[in-house]
């Protein structure tokens, strides 16, 4: 059993017992860098390009990164305030091992057999673990559902000032800006990446660990329920067949919910941005019927990337995190309002988004940040909007960004009242590009 002092910040110096250690491997330390491969058995065979062809992008980072700062960030955020309770893994242990376990598309069934298998028992070294003493798959959800319930720090962004809407800063960001930092330092980004920097909130759906039971599953499905008080059942108000909620079972939260992930969502992810006059489209009505999307149950990040387009990769500077059927505005707003403060030195040249940020918080922000002209995209303005408009009218539940619709068309909105206003969700794709 190993020991490990000082694990939370601001608690001072104390022993954790840890049922397992992560040791970074450093040369001169008698510990070899490298695997059963012969050629790689010292770090000096590290510095040999042919070496690396061997290895993949998750070994060369567990060979070049010492993970062992991330333990008390970890730790913090499981909330160790103490020794009590029974002896915890290393927080790095587990945290690689779930990172091997997403690399890899494994589930956790599979990814602890393989863990426990000889085949990778040189893994299971590397992450800390020793003497066959191995966390359970409850443990890792427990360990994961900690992370995530203290994820979100106390500090908020205001991005509506009339509506009052703030959105709480993901702790874990604090991490992201270091990797950000990490990669400058050693000149891996080309410099128009920084000095002309193209940055874009990009929504991404993340499948939940429960099964999906009920599509129309909300909050109110994790509420009690009483003869006073019944539950209501949103699948029942879309008339299907629903819950009535009346048995034991029911009693604090619908039996098809899934209460090890209350706030995963239902959503149909259609996968294509085609419009209904696609010359592509088949002309048989069972074929135009087929639903080619994909449905999904969990939740969404909207990571705000910056491209690389000389080396063509992508760092994500900021994130946020949701439900997968919440709307992208309001938190997508939040992430370039924080770039002057964690990224002072940022110049920024372009901003970019989907129809899921079309709206006034975003495109405002964006202009009032970097004092933004708006134009069409055929007069090639600085604050350009490519879109492909759809032929649906505007619904009255959708905002009207009358403001940009002259610019837009050419003319005035009031001119011509029988073309329906099109909203800002009705573009396909945002481009707000800077003064130059």
């Amino acid at each position: 059993m190993h020991y490990a002092s000082g694990l939370a910040s601001g608690q001072g110096a104390y022993p954790f017992p840890l049922a397992s250690h992560y040791v970074y491997p450093s040369p001169g330390s008698g510990q070899a860098l490298g695997w059963e491969d012969p050629s790689l058995c010292s770090g000096q065979a590290l510095e040999d390009p042919a070496a690396w062809e061997h290895l993949s992008d998750f070994d060369l980072l567990l060979r070049l990164v010492d993970y062992t700062p991330l333990r008390p960030v970890l730790a913090q955020l499981l909330g160790w305030t103490s020794a009590r309770g029974q002896v915890p893994f290393d927080p790095v242990s587990i945290f690689l091992l779930t990172g091997w376990q997403i690399t890899n598309q494994w589930n956790r069934t599979q990814t602890l057999r393989n863990l426990r298998d000889p085949r990778y028992a040189d893994y299971a070294q590397r992450f800390g673990f020793e003497n066959g003493a191995f966390p359970t798959e409850g443990g890792l959800r427990y360990w994961l559902t900690t992370i995530g319930q203290n994820s979100t720090s106390q500090e908020t962004v205001l991005v509506d000032e009339d509506g009052l809407i703030e959105v709480a800063i993901q702790r874990l960001n604090q991490l992201l800006i270091q990797s950000v930092a990490l990669f400058v330092e050693a000149d891996l980004l080309s410099p128009g990446a920084l000095k002309k920097a193209l940055v874009c909130p990009d929504g991404m759906i993340h499948d939940a660990a429960s099964r999906l039971r009920c599509s129309s599953v909300t909050d109110t499905c994790y509420q009690p329920t009483s003869l006073d008080n019944p539950r209501p059942c949103p699948a029942k108000e879309k008339e299907r067949q629903g819950c009535n909620c009346h048995t034991t079972a029911c009693a604090q939260v619908c039996r098809y919910a899934t209460p090890r992930d209350p706030q995963a969502r239902f959503v149909y992810y259609s996968g294509s941005n085609r419009t209904t006059d696609n010359p592509n489209q088949s002309t048989d009505p069972a074929q135009a019927k087929k639903k080619r999307g994909q449905a999904r149950f969990g939740y969404r990040t909207i990571p705000l990337q910056l491209p690389d387009p000389i080396r063509r990769f992508s760092l994500v500077l900021l994130d946020d995190f949701l439900s997968a059927n919440e709307r992208e505005e309001n938190p997508a707003t939040a992430l370039p309002l924080q770039l002057p403060i964690f990224y002072p030195d940022l110049e920024i040249d372009a901003v970019t988004g989907d129809a899921g940020l079309g709206y006034g918080v975003f495109l405002h922000t964006v202009a009032s940040l970097w004092a933004c002209t708006v134009h069409s995209w055929h007069t090639c303005g600085r604050f350009c909007f490519v879109f492909h408009t759809l032929s649906r009218p505007a619904s009255p539940r959708q905002p009207h960004f009358r403001p940009f619709l002259p610019l837009l068309h050419g003319t005035s909105a009031s001119k011509s009242p029988a073309r329906p206003f099109l909203t800002i969700a009705d573009f396909r794709c945002i481009i707000a590009r800077l003064p130059r």
